[in-house]
C-alpha cells in the first residue's frame, strides 16, 4: 500500500488538488500563457501564487536576512567534555531559555550549536572506531526537547518584539543543527510556523509555512517518525487564514481535506483534523471578504456537527466565527441567520454543553446587527431574553453590558424614539463618571447614532436644536477627560444640515457658529478629523441661501472667497465645487436685490472662466444653466432666459452630457415667459411646449409643465383664447391624475374673470365648487399664506355670486400669523 500522502488522491500532489479548487489545475508553462486572456486570469496571475511560485518565494524569504549565530561556549576540544560537562551545558541551556529574552536566546543557541557539533563528532568517531576495531568513545545524543526549548524561547521573544532573529534565521539554524544530526520533530516546525504567523509579513507567512509542511511531507514518505501532526498542519491553516490572500480559503479547505484523507489512511492517526483545524479554516473565510464566506463557514459548522472524528466538535469559537460572519454580512437575512445559531447555542448550553456558551458578546453582536437594520423589536426581544438567562442562571457571562445598551440606543434612534435612546445614553455617561470607569463611557458612535436620529425628527427646528445639543455634549465630554469623544467633521455637518433644512431665522448664524467652532478646534488640536472641508462650507452656504436674510448674499460671497483662498494656499480639501458656485447664485437670486441678476450672471461667468482655465470639475451642468434662466425669468427677461437655454443646448451638442436640457429646464423657460411683457409670450410658450419632443432629448411634459402653461395663459389675459387654453390645460392636468394646487385653480379662475365670454362666470363658479369639494376630500393640499391670500383676492374680484362677498370678508380678517382655515370659504 502506498503511504505517500501526496498520492492519496489519485496520484496527484496535494498542491495540484488545491490548485484545481482555485481554477489553476496545471502550472505548466503552456497553461500559464492562458493567464492574459482575460482580466480575471490576469488578476489571479498577480495575486495567486502557484505552488511552484510558493517554493520560489519561500526560498527568497529564507535568504533575505541571516544574522550570525553567536560563538559556542567553551567546552574544550571536541570529544573532550565529560558526561558531567555535557549535563552542565544542557542545564545552562535550559536556564538561558527560561529568561525569555535576547541574551538568553543567544546563549542557549550557542550552547545548542556546540552540543550538536559534539554529537556529530562522537558519531563520526564511533564509525571510525568500528572500522579500526578500537574502543569507541561514549555516545552523546541531543534530545529534540532541547531544540524545542530554544525554538519556543525564540517564538516568545519574536512575538514580543524582543528579538530580531527572523523565521528565516531560525530555519537556517535548524538546517545547521540538522546537518549535525539534530533532527527537528513536528513540534519544532509547529512552533516555527506559529512564530511566522504571530509576527512579520502575514502575506508571505503562509508561503513559508506551506513550504515547511510540503518538505516535511516528502521526508515522511521514508521516515514515518517525521510525519506532521494535527497541530503542525493546523498552524499552517492558521497562517493561510491570517494572510488575507485571495487563495487562502481554498488552500485552508484543501489542507483540512488533506487532514481527513490522512486520518482515513489509517497510518496517519496523529494528523487528523480537530476543532481548531475547522476554526482556523473558518478564519480564512472570515478574512476573505468573499460574498459566499458566511455560507461556506456555516457549511463547515454543519460538517463539524456531523463529523465522526473524535476531536471534531463545535465549540463557542467555531459558532462565533459563523455568527459574526452573518452579523457583518450584507445579506438582508444576515441577522436572522445569526440569531438562529445563537438560539441553537443557547439550547446546547441549557442541555449541559458548556463549550458552546453564547456569552453576552455574541448576544450583543446579533442585537447590533438587528439594530443597524432598524429592527428594534428583535433587539428588545433579545435583550429581554439575555436578562432572563442572567437572572435565571446567575452566570456572569450573560450579564448585559454596554454593548447591549449600544444596540438598544441604535435601535431606538432608528425607530424614532430618540428621547428614549438618549435616556439610555445618559445612564451610561452618569455611571462612567460616577464610577470613574472610562470603560463604561459610551463610544462616540453611540452619541452619533442618537444625533442622527434627532436630525430625522419631523419637526425641523427640534431636529436641529436637539442634534446640536448632543454635539455640544460630545464636545464638553471630550474636554473633560474623554478626548476620544471629540466629534468629527461629519458629526458637525449632520447638525449643520439639520439647521439648513429649517426656516428658523437663526439657522444660518447657528451654522456659522458651528463652522467657527470647527475651525477653532482644528487650529488648537491639528486634529484632521474635525477639519472643515468643501462639504462643510457648502452646508454653510446652503444655510445662508435658504435663510433669505438681507446679509445672506454677502456672507455667501465671503464663504466662497475663503474657500478659494485656502485652496490657492495649498489646501486640496477646500477646492471650491460647482455646487458651491450654484448655491451662491441661488443666494443672490433669492435676495430680490436690484443687482441680483447681474450678480448671478457674474458667478456664472466666473464658473465658466475657471473651467476654461483647466478646472474641469467646474464645467456648468443643466442645473447651473437653469438657475441662471430662472434669474432672468424672475426679472421678466424671457429673451435672456431663452439665450441661456440656447447656450445650454450648444454646450450639450459640444459633448457636455451634464448640460443636457431636462424637463425642468423647459419648465423654467416657460415660467420666464409668464412674467415677460412680450405680447406673444403665450404663443412662444406653446411653441416650446409642442417642440420639446423635436430636439431628440426624449422629453415629454410633466405636471409642472402643465401648471406653467396654465400660468402663462392666465397672465396673457389680453389674448381672447386665454381662459379657454387655461381650461384646456387644466382638463389635461386632471386627465393625467396630477394634483392641482390652489394656485393653479386661482390662475384658471382669474383667466375666466377676465374673459368676455358670458358663460365665464358660471364656469368659474363650477370650478370653485370643485376646488372646495377637493379640499374637503383631501385631494388638494392646504395652501400657504401667500397663495391663500391671492386666491381670496381673485375670488373677491370675480363675478361669482356670494362667494366674492365671502372672500372680501375673509380678506379683511386675514392674519399672516394665524393658521389657514381648514375650509377655503365658509359653506353657503
Amino acid at each position: 500500500m502506498n503511504t505517500n500522502p501526496f498520492l492519496v488522491r489519485g496520484k496527484q500532489p496535494f498542491h495540484a488538488i488545491v490548485a484545481r479548487r482555485i481554477n489553476l489545475s496545471s502550472f505548466s508553462r503552456s497553461n500559464r500563457r492562458l493567464y492574459p486572456q482575460c482580466n480575471r486570469h490576469a488578476m489571479i496571475r498577480r495575486t495567486v501564487a502557484t505552488p511552484h511560485q510558493h517554493y520560489r518565494q519561500a526560498k527568497s524569504i529564507l535568504v533575505r536576512s541571516f544574522t550570525t549565530v553567536p560563538a559556542s561556549i567553551d567546552l574544550g576540544p571536541l570529544g573532550s567534555p565529560t558526561r558531567e560537562d555535557l549535563d552542565e551545558a544542557e542545564h545552562k541551556l535550559l536556564e538561558s531559555v527560561s529568561q525569555r529574552n535576547r541574551l538568553g536566546f543567544e546563549r542557549a543557541t550557542s550552547i545548542l550549536l556546540r552540543l550538536a557539533k559534539e554529537q556529530a563528532y562522537r558519531r563520526s568517531q564511533k564509525d571510525k572506531s568500528e572500522e579500526s576495531e578500537a574502543n569507541p568513545p561514549y555516545s552523546y545524543e541531543v534530545e529534540p526537547f532541547l531544540l524545542n526549548q530554544v525554538i519556543d524561547c525564540w517564538r516568545t521573544c519574536w512575538r514580543d518584539h524582543a528579538i530580531n532573529v527572523s523565521p528565516a534565521d531560525i530555519l537556517k539554524l535548524i538546517d545547521t543543527l540538522e546537518s549535525n544530526g539534530v533532527v527537528p520533530d513536528s513540534r519544532t516546525l509547529t512552533m516555527v510556523i506559529d512564530g511566522i504567523t504571530l509576527r512579520g509579513d502575514s502575506h508571505e507567512a503562509p508561503l513559508l509555512a506551506q513550504w515547511l509542511l510540503d518538505q516535511r511531507m516528502e521526508l515522511a514518505e521514508s521516515r514515518p517518525e517525521l510525519r506532521p501532526d494535527t497541530v503542525m498542519i493546523t498552524n499552517v491553516i492558521r497562517a493561510w487564514g491570517k494572510s488575507k490572500r485571495i487563495e487562502a480559503p481554498e488552500m485552508a479547505e484543501g489542507l483540512l481535506q488533506l487532514m481527513h484523507d490522512l486520518h482515513e489512511n489509517g497510518e496517519w492517526t496523529d494528523s487528523g483534523p480537530n476543532t481548531l483545524s475547522y476554526s482556523a479554516t473558518m478564519e480564512a473565510w472570515a478574512n476573505s471578504q468573499s460574498r459566499e464566506a458566511s455560507e461556506k463557514m456555516e457549511a463547515l459548522l454543519e460538517e463539524m456537527k456531523q463529523s465522526s472524528v473524535e476531536n471534531v466538535r463545535p465549540d463557542r469559537v467555531s459558532y462565533m466565527y459563523v455568527v459574526n460572519s452573518w452579523v457583518h454580512s450584507k445579506s438582508p437575512a444576515g441577522p436572522d441567520r445569526a440569531n438562529v445559531l445563537l438560539q441553537e447555542m443557547l439550547q446546547l448550553y441549557n442541555n449541559g454543553n458548556d463549550d458552546v456558551v453564547p456569552d453576552v458578546s455574541i448576544f450583543s453582536n446579533v442585537m447590533v446587527a438587528y439594530a443597524r437594520r432598524g429592527r428594534a423589536k428583535e433587539v428588545e426581544e433579545l435583550h429581554e431574553q439575555l436578562q432572563d438567562v442572567y437572572s435565571t442562571t446567575g452566570d456572569p457571562r450573560f450579564k448585559p453590558n454596554a454593548d447591549c445598551a449600544k444596540a438598544l440606543i441604535i435601535a431606538l434612534s432608528k425607530k424614532g424614539a430618540q428621547a428614549e435612546a438618549e435616556g439610555l445614553l445618559d445612564e451610561l455617561v452618569e455611571r462612567a463618571i460616577l464610577e470613574q470607569d472610562p470603560r463604561i463611557m459610551p463610544k462616540r458612535s453611540y452619541f452619533v447614532d442618537v444625533l442622527v436620529g434627532w436630525t430625522k425628527d419631523r419637526d425641523s427646528k427640534k431636529a436641529a436644536e436637539q442634534s446640536q445639543r448632543i454635539l455640544m455634549r460630545l464636545l464638553d465630554l471630550s474636554k473633560s477627560g474623554y478626548p476620544e469623544l471629540m466629534p468629527d467633521a461629519k458629526s458637525f455637518e449632520k447638525v449643520m444640515q439639520a439647521w439648513s433644512k429649517t426656516k428658523n431665522p437663526k439657522a444660518a448664524k447657528s451654522v456659522d457658529t458651528l463652522l467657527s467652532r470647527m475651525k477653532n478646534e482644528y487650529k488648537k488640536t491639528k486634529n484632521k478629523a474635525v477639519k472643515p472641508s468643501t462639504r462643510t462650507f457648502e452646508l454653510a452656504l446652503l444655510a445662508w441661501s435658504r435663510s433669505r436674510q438681507s446679509e445672506a448674499p454677502d456672507r455667501a460671497e465671503a464663504l466662497l472667497q475663503e474657500m478659494e483662498r485656502k485652496y490657492l494656499d495649498g489646501d486640496e480639501s477646500m477646492r471650491p465645487s460647482r455646487g458651491a458656485y450654484t448655491t451662491l447664485m441661488l443666494t443672490w437670486q433669492r435676495s430680490k436685490r436690484k443687482n441680483a441678476p447681474s450678480k448671478v450672471l457674474d458667478a456664472f461667468e466666473e464658473l465658466q472662466r475657471k473651467y476654461g482655465d483647466g478646472e474641469s470639475h467646474l464645467r456648468p451642468d443643466a442645473y447651473v444653466y437653469s438657475v441662471v434662466m430662472d434669474s432672468f425669468g424672475q426679472q421678466g427677461d424671457a429673451a435672456g432666459a431663452q439665450a441661456m437655454f440656447n447656450a445650454m443646448l450648444e454646450e450639450y451638442s459640444d459633448g457636455n452630457e451634464e448640460a443636457k436640457p431636462d424637463i425642468e429646464s423647459y419648465n423654467k423657460l416657460i415660467r420666464a415667459y409668464t412674467f415677460s411683457k412680450d405680447k406673444e409670450k403665450a404663443q412662444k410658450a406653446e411653441q416650446l411646449f409642442h417642440g420639446m419632443g423635436g430636439l431628440g432629448l426624449g422629453l415629454s411634459p410633466n405636471r409642472q409643465t402643465l401648471i406653467e402653461m396654465i400660468s402663462v395663459w392666465s397672465f396673457s389675459h389680453e389674448n381672447p383664447k386665454a381662459a379657454e387654453m387655461c381650461e384646456q390645460y387644466f382638463v389635461e392636468l386632471k386627465r393625467q391624475n396630477y394634483e392641482a394646487t390652489v394656485a393653479t385653480y386661482t390662475n384658471v379662475i382669474d383667466a375666466l374673470n377676465k374673459s368676455k365670454d358670458p358663460t365665464a362666470a358660471s364656469r368659474a363658479k363650477k370650478l370653485l365648487e370643485t376646488l372646495i369639494h377637493d379640499m374637503e376630500a383631501g385631494f388638494v393640499q392646504k395652501p400657504f399664506f401667500n397663495p391663500y391670500k391671492k386666491f381670496l383676492q381673485t375670488v373677491s374680484r370675480s363675478k361669482i355670486p356670494l362667494r366674492n362677498e365671502q372672500a372680501k370678508k375673509l380678506l379683511r380678517s386675514l392674519n399672516p400669523k394665524a393658521p389657514i382655515p381648514r375650509k377655503l370659504l365658509p359653506s353657503l
